[in-house]
C-alpha cells in the first residue's frame, strides 16, 4: 500500500518562482523527504527558458515527459532522463522549450518535465 498519493487534479499550478524567461508553470508533487526525493512538475511554452544555475547541495533529475528539448547544443527526446550531482553547474546555455503539444490541452502549446531533487 502507498503512503501518499498524489493526483494531478489535486496539484495547483503557479507561475515558476525562480529566475527564467517566457511562461513556465511549477506544480510540486512532492516537498515532504520522508515519502522521497522532491518532485516538481514544470511545463514551459515554446521559446521559454531557464537560465544557468546550480542547487546547492542537492542533485537533480530530469525527465522529459513529453516533447522534446534543447540544451547546452543537444537536442533530447521524450522519454529521456538526465542526472546532475549536487553543486553541477547546468543550463550554461539556456535550457530552451521548443513545444508544440502538451499535456494541458492541445492548443496550450506547452512542455512537460518531471523534476526530482535529493539531498546527498
Amino acid at each position: 500500500m502507498f503512503d501518499h498519493e498524489v493526483l494531478d487534479s489535486q496539484l495547483k499550478s503557479d507561475r515558476f518562482p525562480f529566475r527564467s524567461e517566457g511562461e513556465i508553470t511549477l506544480k510540486v508533487r512532492n516537498a515532504n523527504y520522508t515519502l522521497g526525493p522532491v518532485m516538481l512538475h514544470i511545463g514551459m511554452k515554446p521559446g521559454a527558458l531557464i537560465p544557468t544555475h546550480f542547487h546547492k547541495g542537492m542533485a537533480e533529475a530530469l525527465c522529459i515527459v513529453e516533447s522534446e528539448f534543447t540544451n547546452e547544443g543537444k537536442h533530447y527526446q521524450t522519454g529521456t532522463s538526465l542526472h546532475f550531482k549536487a553543486g553541477k553547474i547546468h543550463g550554461r546555455t539556456p535550457l530552451r522549450m521548443d513545444a508544440d503539444y502538451s499535456l494541458y490541452g492541445p492548443n496550450a502549446r506547452r512542455r512537460s518535465l518531471l523534476i526530482s531533487a535529493t539531498s546527498p
